[in-house]
């Protein structure tokens, strides 16, 4: 039995980043660990916040090797709004991910021989959102307005 829990730090290799933009990586049990702000080719530190039976859930602590994948800078407020998945990869890796994510789609459906196209790209990769809430509160300095923080009513 592991001795992995909640609150441990892991030294881990991120591989692959899965659909959400989470860092998927390995723990030494064998377990899969989703790290939200990790990067397929971080070197990184992880707080263990969730554990179950066959998967665990970190919080980045740090990035001790970064992946030439990983950009910087992207957003002022990363954290705050949640929108942007992928903010921390590279545009163009953005791009192969996505296209990936089809061919895997079509592959899982038993159709393994359709050609995907690479991903048509707008060419504006700032600026833009999907979906946009915008919720009001009524606070003591007067009405404050902007984006909900990814997964919260923050």
């Amino acid at each position: 039995m592991s001795d992995i829990q909640k609150g441990s730090v892991l030294s881990l290799s991120v591989t692959d980043l899965n659909n959400l933009g989470a860092g998927v990586a390995r723990a030494e049990d064998g377990r899969v660990v989703f790290v939200r702000g990790a990067v397929s080719g971080d070197e990184i530190e992880a707080e263990v916040i969730k554990v179950t039976k066959n998967f665990l859930v970190g919080r980045l602590l740090s990035v001790t090797s970064p992946s030439p994948h990983r950009e910087e800078g992207f957003c002022e407020a990363p954290n705050a709004c949640g929108g942007c998945v992928y903010r921390h990869v590279t545009y163009a890796h953005e791009l192969e991910l996505k296209q990936e994510y089809v061919t895997h789609a079509f592959r899982k459906a038993g159709l393994p021989n359709v050609t995907v196209l690479p991903v048509k790209s707008a060419g504006r990769t700032h600026g833009y959102r999907n979906k946009g809430q915008y919720p009001v509160a009524k606070t003591k300095e007067g009405l404050r307005a902007g984006f909900y923080a990814a997964k919260s009513h923050h």
